[in-house]
């Protein structure tokens, strides 16, 4: 088949395809929202190329997301090049808006890492100076119970001894033996009666007696009074060292209080230098910054519903456009063969079919009645249908 190119016939070859409401929801085209004429001309100078760094730089959020609606617009309307212009202005406004973002989010982590550093850091020294205050006072506490112990262990010592010394107490030890009195008074019976060599060896062994009661019962009182006294002075040293054991438990708590707070702190200070290290670099600030910013649900806003990319409608491509065909008989008479069976060139009377789709065409049929394809047939069909019947 062979056929001369033509201009192609859109009114012959083509139809137009019947939308869905749907299909015509999704490929609605929603303007760009208004802008201010500020950012208007801010979006001009961006997309012509101009140099923006020296503009207010709070206004290039917005300016992202207006070159990011536009951009999308134009190509919803197969602008290519436009739009490619408008992309090219958007990534060099995102690339100028980072670096200032940067640059911003930097020296603002350092002033307040630097803050927060100077602060911590007299913390520190506040809790030191504190805790050298309390410690002071806790040794003074110490140091008082250790003078009220010493003073209540001597008073103690003091009654002992006064106890050992009085009269009640040496009673117990200096009278005498039954024997010894006995003798006293058989010595003095033996005067009375003037025998006195009898009275003489009489008083003699008294007295040897009384001399050896009271070496036994000093040595007895000696004893007791040493025994007592170390019974006191192991229960002293019981104190000394329950109050010492007290003492120490009591330092411990304060220095282990102490080492914790100081080390909380410390950590703080170290934790804040390596972060104030860290805002040195402006890409980790930045991101971290960006990071936060996510999390709490605070980036850019989001552009409207309807304003998207290009949409696919299959429609517009799911079929070509051909030119029409010339010479249209000519080219059915090159096409017959001359081996075509004569059923096929010559069809039976009454029945004409199309050469492409077999269709009966509007001749009648054998029979004299019209074919059921027939325009003929069908609007007597039609009629009959439509007619009313009245019973």
């Amino acid at each position: 088949m062979s056929y001369q190119p033509a201009p192609p016939q859109e009114d012959d070859y083509t139809t137009t395809p019947i939308k869905s409401p749907r299909k015509k929801h999704m490929n609605s085209r929603v303007p760009p929202p208004r802008i201010s004429p500020e950012l208007e001309l801010l979006k001009q100078k961006a997309i012509n190329g101009e140099d923006i760094s020296n503009c207010d730089s709070s206004l290039f959020p917005d300016l992202i997301v207006a070159l990011k609606q536009q951009r999308d617009f134009l190509i919803s309307y197969d602008l290519y090049d436009d739009s490619e212009e408008c992309d090219k202005a958007l990534k060099e406004v995102m690339k100028l808006n980072d670096a200032i973002m940067k640059q911003s989010s930097q020296k603002k982590a350092v002033v307040e890492y630097k803050a927060r550093l100077s602060k911590a850091k007299k913390e520190l020294i506040e809790l030191q100076h504190r805790a050298n205050k309390l410690e002071k006072e806790l040794e003074k506490d110490l140091e008082e119970q250790d003078k009220q112990l010493e003073e209540k262990q001597k008073k103690e010592i003091e009654e002992y001894e006064e106890k050992w010394n009085s009269e009640g107490q040496l009673r117990r030890y200096n009278r005498a033996s039954g024997t010894l009195r006995n003798m006293k008074t058989q010595a003095i019976h033996l005067l009375n009666s003037h025998r006195y060599e009898e009275m003489r060896i009489v008083e003699q062994q008294a007295n040897s007696l009384a001399e050896s009661e009271a070496i036994r019962s000093h040595q007895n009182m000696e004893a007791d009074y040493s025994n007592g006294y170390l019974l006191l002075e192991k229960k002293h040293e019981a104190e000394r060292a329950q109050l010492k054991e007290a003492q120490e438990r009591r330092r411990k708590v304060f220095e282990s209080a102490k080492e914790i707070d100081e080390d909380v702190l410390k950590a703080r200070i170290k934790k804040l230098e390596t972060a104030l290290e860290d805002a040195s670099n402006s890409n980790r600030t930045y991101y971290m910054n960006v990071k936060t910013a996510r999390a709490n649900g605070t980036i850019l806003a989001v552009q409207p519903a309807g304003m998207g990319k290009k949409r696919v409608d299959v429609t517009k491509f799911n079929t070509l456009k051909l030119p029409a065909l010339n010479h249209m008989p000519e080219m059915l008479r090159r096409t017959r063969s001359p081996t075509t069976p004569r059923s096929a060139r010559n069809p039976p009377r009454g029945m004409s079919y199309d050469k492409f789709n077999f269709s009966e065409l509007n001749s009648p049929s054998p029979n004299g009645r019209p074919s059921p394809m027939s325009p003929r047939y069908q609007r007597s069909n039609q009629h009959r249908s439509n007619s009313v019947h009245y019973y």
